[in-house]
């Protein structure tokens, strides 16, 4: 199997960057392999290289990357954002017929949002069923390796053989319940919102299973956890999600400082980056603390209150991102995800898997080819990590969707 892997995982006898000149002039080639990359070739695996990505893995669209080019994303007119932070991984996958698999990391949707631009699945596992050893972190709450690929069934196969079986479920129930989040959804486009309850609704026939809508900042009003203390949801966590970016800036550290003193001045950061860190210095370690420990208060009141309301397992079916075009020589003015545990953030706090599942394109006009392209549509579920794969794929299969993405401007076609 040929894989590709991103370029903050190490690889013996290779620099790694995170995608930044200083980071990379700063360390010498890497003895020794990732634990996950050196399991892969025990396996027989092909590492080819390694992908690009957003810098020190902070959101960057095309025109904000600086020491290196963005990736190019194949899709529609070829001059879209390729997503990220496993922007290349991404890319890559969607490129290259020869690729089977590319690795990438995921801390707040930097697989499952690359592979929503990309047009390809994409899997972040459980948190804890691969080995962060030998990865550059950003905030290891958070961080995990995921999986990027084009046919489901092969990511199901090859997540079957990597993940660690001690973090996954060995019996899974069945799912019986399926949740749209409307707080998620009502950010979205109408017709994109269309296609994705046709989709849900298929799954909930195809399951057999219950089918319930629920607005997350009301339930909390009804049902507020213990520390609330009159709080809405809002104003409880909003303000917490933020707080990674300490353990983001921190994690640079020794970065900063090994450089400083090979050079004798600071590193140059992105813009994207430079705000990150300047907020990041504002935050104590008490601030920091007191953050997670509300994200920790979130991540029980939803087990609790939500996840509980069944004897089975829930399907959570979320939307990544409103898809409009989003020109790689753009600088960036869309709106993004609110503030808070948003969709990109809820299966990082639940430590919960999520698979980005493509199930439709968008026609529009593009300025670059002047006729009408389409842009990948799809939808991340949160589940039970093998279980939810084969769900997926045995969804799309009874509904007449692939379970296999094409390279090049189109999925489908």
């Amino acid at each position: 199997m040929r894989i590709l892997i991103k370029d903050n995982i190490h690889l013996k006898g290779v620099k790694t960057s995170v995608g930044n000149r200083a980071f990379y002039d700063t360390y010498p080639p890497r003895p020794e392999p990732a634990e996950c990359v050196q399991k892969l070739i025990d396996q027989g695996a092909v590492i080819l290289g390694k992908t690009k990505m957003n810098s020190l893995a902070t959101w960057e669209e095309p025109v904000e990357y600086i020491d290196y080019q963005a990736p190019w994303n194949s899709r529609a007119d070829a001059y879209q954002s390729p997503g990220g932070s496993s922007s290349g991984s991404a890319a890559a996958i969607a490129m290259y017929d020869w690729l089977d698999i590319a690795i990438g990391t995921d801390t707040w949707g930097s697989v499952t949002r690359p592979a929503l631009w990309c047009g390809c699945c994409g899997l972040r596992p459980s948190f804890g069923a691969v080995s962060a050893h030998g990865i550059e972190p950003c905030c290891q709450t958070f961080d995990t390796a995921g999986i990027l690929g084009r046919d489901l069934q092969k990511c199901r196969s090859f997540a079957a053989e990597w993940l660690l079986p001690s973090a996954l479920q060995n019996d899974p129930k069945p799912f019986t319940l399926t949740i749209w989040p409307l707080d998620f959804w009502k950010v979205i486009d109408s017709e994109q919102v269309s296609i994705a309850r046709r989709f849900t609704q298929q799954v909930v026939s195809h399951l057999k299973a219950d089918y319930k809508e629920v607005l997350f900042e009301e339930l909390w009003l009804k049902s507020p956890p213990e520390g609330a203390n009159g709080c809405s949801l809002s104003e409880f966590i909003d303000w917490a999600a933020d707080i990674q970016d300490y353990d983001a800036y921190h994690n640079c550290d020794d970065f900063r400082d090994k450089y400083s003193r090979l050079t004798g001045h600071a590193p140059y950061v992105s813009p994207p980056n430079q705000k990150a860190w300047k907020f990041a210095q504002t935050i104590s370690k008490e601030i920091r603390d007191s953050g997670f420990k509300r994200m920790e208060v979130y991540q029980k009141w939803f087990e609790d209150t939500i996840l509980a309301a069944t004897d089975g397992n829930v399907l959570i079916v979320m939307p990544l991102e409103s898809l409009t075009p989003r020109y790689r020589d753009e600088v960036p003015s869309f709106e993004r995800p609110p503030p808070g545990i948003n969709t990109l953030a809820l299966a990082a706090v639940l430590n919960a898997p999520a698979v980005t599942s493509p199930i439709a394109e968008i026609p529009f006009h593009s300025r670059i080819t002047e006729r009408e392209e389409k842009l990948p549509f799809a939808v991340a579920i949160m589940g039970t990590d093998l279980a939810l794969m084969d769900t997926i794929c045995d969804v799309l299969k009874a509904v007449g969707l692939p379970t296999t993405v094409k390279t090049g401007r189109r999925m489908f076609e």
